[in-house]
């Protein structure tokens, strides 16, 4: 440990370094403190001219202020004039339309010769013709609706018509008939094999078989028992017409909805051909909703998904 005398070199040294940075500081110390007095300075003058500028906007609103009344006295005194030469400008009016109709009493003379009165029913408004129109005007549209729907109409409502648009020959038109059973018996078919089958042509040249189904037995006796059978027979004629060169050795029966009897034609189409003695494979190829089997009165146990699964 060492200890220096105020004498030494080293803290005469130190004490000259401190007398140096003691004038450093006190004259920063200076130079800040005249920076802070000048802001201070720059800060009050602008506090007084926006002191100034408050107190002139202060006056000018006093000044407003006091002039309040005063306007309020002339906007009074406005609307008072205003409403004197409302009333000048209607007595003026009066006066013109009184001094015209004195005129025109001296250059014409005329005089009221009896009262207006008031009719009994208003001109407007007229229910009944009202009324009137109503129905009129919905009749005619009614009736162009009607025309315009039939006009737009695509679906056939008549066997000459689907004709007429085709450009094809009909084989036949089968009627709708409710009598017809919906599960014919086994024994159709047994007893229209033993039928005797004559073919006729008629003047138009459409095939028909004139004595088909008719059997001594009442009991399953078809011809005559209604156009639904007629027209099977005149169908199935027809079919066989179209190509008698080559026989037709298959045939589609098919509809656009459910329901319409394809089912029920190519059953008893084939029935027809069976009873001709003809060999007929029948297949139902509605894989969705099969009526065939309903028809025969068999079980649906093999059909043609199996077959086509094999």
């Amino acid at each position: 440990m060492a200890i220096f005398q105020a004498d030494h070199p080293a803290i005469q040294t130190l004490q000259e370094k401190r007398n140096n940075l003691l004038v450093i500081i006190q004259d920063e110390a200076k130079r800040a403190l005249t920076i802070k007095i000048a802001e201070a300075k720059i800060s009050l003058q602008k506090t007084e001219v926006d002191s100034q500028q408050l107190l002139q906007a202060e006056q000018e609103l006093q000044k407003k202020l006091e002039q309040l009344p005063v306007l309020s006295r002339q906007y009074t005194d406005i609307q008072r004039n205003l409403q004197l030469a409302n009333e000048s400008l209607n007595r003026f009016l009066t006066n013109r339309e009184q001094l015209q109709v004195e005129v025109a009493q001296t250059e014409l003379p005329w005089e009221l010769i009896q009262a207006p009165t008031q009719g009994e029913s208003p001109i407007s408004p007229n229910t009944s013709r009202s009324l009137l129109l109503g129905l009129v005007a919905s009749s005619l549209l009614g009736i162009s609706a009607a025309l315009m729907l039939e006009k737009i109409d695509n679906t056939y409502q008549t066997a000459e018509s689907i004709k007429a648009n085709i450009k094809l020959p009909l084989l036949a038109t089968l009627p709708f008939d409710k009598s017809i059973s919906y599960y014919p018996s086994r024994n159709i078919t047994n007893s229209l094999s033993e039928e005797k089958i004559v073919f006729e042509d008629t003047p138009e040249g459409i095939g028909r078989f004139s004595n088909m189904f008719s059997s001594k037995s009442k009991q399953h006796r078809y011809y005559g028992q209604g156009a639904f059978w007629e027209s099977l027979q005149v169908l199935y004629g027809n079919i066989q017409l179209l190509n008698s060169d080559k026989p037709i050795r298959s045939l589609i029966i098919s509809s656009a909805t459910s329901g319409d009897g394809k089912s029920t034609v190519a059953f008893y189409l084939a029935q027809i051909a069976t009873s001709m003695g003809k060999k007929v494979l029948l297949v139902d190829a509605d894989l969705r909703c099969s009526q065939i089997h309903k028809l025969s009165r068999l079980d649906n146990l093999w059909g043609l998904s199996s077959v086509l699964i094999l």
